[in-house]
């Protein structure tokens, strides 16, 4: 189908095709991208599909890819020369000029980034006329294997954790028991580092008779696949954490008697100090009245003295 300036002519058949054979036309046409997100792996190239419906050459049209999201330009494509304005994809985005000649316009994106999921739009133009497709980038990571460490003796079982790195989107964690079965744990996710992947890591508590074939389970929500090594511990294991209980409760009711000794030894050395000073004031007490006593005795044998001396004078 196309839209003419032609000049009003005589309704002749022949003179009609010759005249839009002959006149600058643009065409009308339709951009087809994926019915489906794109999934794309961290590190990894991928393309994003684009083409034009009906099938005709795009050479002379103009391109360009988009994120409406961030108002971003990621690539240009027009009079066969191409152009990366968006800083972050310069060197990374490119498509292929055999494929514009077929009306495809797949945007290559190498090594790719957390950063780069999201949603882009194709465009195409020829005048005035433009027609664009929406295409949805899905990016993944896939970790690394679960280090599994135990951390040492802890209520009576003993605490194991679990951590991995390097997941998007952010990873979900479970620890589970020998049947499958969801085991009571702690988990945690890290922030992004500064490439925007995951660290997680979940700890629990086994005890005696629940150590055989425990694993530690981390999915990516977005592939569907997890890694989960599993972990076996002996019951010998589980036998010393009741010697070591009753060690450490002993140590602890020892200390406390200790500090109980402590205190009543420094409670009667203070008792013993008071009771000493007590006494001391009650000696200088004595002393001072028995000091009265006989300075009173001595004025009443000076008075009686003088009293017998006058009447023979």
């Amino acid at each position: 189908m196309g839209r003419c300036l032609v000049p009003r002519l005589p309704a002749l058949p022949v003179c009609l095709a010759v005249v839009q054979l002959l006149s600058p036309c643009s065409a009308e046409f339709a951009v087809v991208g994926p019915p489906e997100p794109i999934l794309a792996m961290v590190g990894e190239d991928t393309d994003l599909p684009c083409h034009l419906s009906p099938e005709m050459s795009a050479e002379t049209l103009q391109l360009m890819w988009e994120r409406p999201g961030r108002r971003q330009v990621v690539h240009v494509y027009a009079h066969g020369q191409e152009d990366t304005p968006a800083e972050e994809f310069r060197g990374r985005t490119s498509i292929s000029r055999e494929d514009v000649t077929a009306g495809k316009a797949a945007l290559r994106i190498r090594n790719v980034r957390v950063s780069d999921n999201g949603t882009y739009q194709c465009y195409f133009q020829d005048g005035d006329f433009y027609a664009k497709a929406q295409v949805e980038l899905q990016v993944a990571a896939l970790g690394s294997d679960p280090h599994i460490e135990m951390k040492g003796y802890e209520a009576g079982g003993i605490r194991v954790t679990c951590t991995s790195a390097g997941w998007y989107p952010q990873p979900q964690v479970q620890w589970r028991d020998a049947r499958g079965q969801s085991l009571s744990s702690k988990a945690a996710s890290a922030a992004a580092d500064p490439q925007g992947l995951y660290a997680a890591s979940a700890s629990v508590i086994l005890e005696d008779g629940s150590g055989e074939g425990v694993s530690c389970v981390i999915r990516n929500p977005l592939l569907g696949q997890e890694r989960s090594p599993r972990l076996s511990i002996p019951g010998a294991f589980f036998r010393d954490t009741q010697p070591r209980t009753l060690l450490l409760s002993l140590t602890l009711l020892c200390l406390a008697v200790l500090l109980l000794c402590v205190i009543c030894l420094l409670w009667r050395r203070r008792w013993k100090r008071s009771q000493a000073l007590l006494q001391e004031e009650r000696r200088a007490r004595a002393e001072e009245a028995a000091a009265r006593a006989e300075l009173q005795r001595e004025r009443s044998a000076q008075g009686w003295t003088n009293s017998w001396d006058r009447p023979g004078e």
